[in-house]
């Protein structure tokens, strides 16, 4: 392998993985905060103290970080997936499966967390 081939390689590599990052934080992002707005809305209808914040204020974070991590999203999605129909083989990337896998850590980890409530910090 030549230099050249080499130094493509890893920049094809450098940017594969960071299409892959940037498309799986927004869709992190996407998925936490639309959670939080769906129970902000139910916080609304059945509020369980009489001091609940107002619906502007418990849905103006939420909104804010939809509207720029959706479209990230849908960018980033639609320039991953025509790379992969051009080249099935990408498919198989390393960088895609070592996020994915991470992201399903993440994400048993915090299920796990939320299971024993014994394990949770305490809040003073």
């Amino acid at each position: 392998m030549t230099r050249s081939e080499a130094f493509t390689t890893h920049v094809k590599d450098a940017r594969e993985a960071y299409l892959y990052g940037v498309f799986f934080v927004a869709l992190a992002l996407s998925a936490y905060y639309f959670r939080m707005l769906i129970f902000s809305f139910i916080e609304q209808a059945f509020p369980l103290t009489d001091s609940a914040r107002s619906l502007r204020d418990s849905t103006r974070w939420p909104i804010s970080v939809q509207m720029v991590a959706q479209p990230v999203f849908f960018s980033v999605s639609r320039v991953v997936n025509g790379e992969v129909r051009s080249d099935p083989s990408e498919r198989a990337s390393k960088s895609r499966s070592q996020l994915t896998y991470i992201t399903l850590f993440v994400r048993f980890c915090g299920h796990w967390h939320s299971c024993w409530p014994g394990l949770q910090p305490s809040c003073r």
